[in-house]
């Protein structure tokens, strides 16, 4: 009888065991679920960083020459060439 009621609470030792293990491995998948989403999102700004980075290197090599200067110069300075004529509007 002993032995009987000893594997009866064996039983159901494993049933709650194997019911836990069974509720964290679910709420595990959740978590991983959301941190492959957040790794997602994470990428996503990383490469758009790189193009950011890009873009602005890009834009400071143009700046390195002298048509890049030039343009700073004209646009915003305000400054223009030997021989141009400067027309202002007067009317606002």
């Amino acid at each position: 009888m002993r032995s009987k009621g000893l594997s009866t609470l064996l039983r159901i030792i494993i049933v709650v065991l194997v019911i836990i293990a069974t509720v964290d491995l679910i709420r595990l998948r959740g978590q991983i679920a959301e941190q492959k989403a957040e790794s997602e999102a994470l990428s996503e700004q990383v490469t758009k960083a790189q193009q950011d980075i890009e873009k602005i290197q890009s834009d400071m090599q143009a700046l390195d020459t002298d048509a890049g200067k030039k343009a700073v110069a004209r646009n915003q300075l305000g400054l223009v060439e030997e021989g141009e004529i400067v027309f202002r509007d007067i009317g606002n």
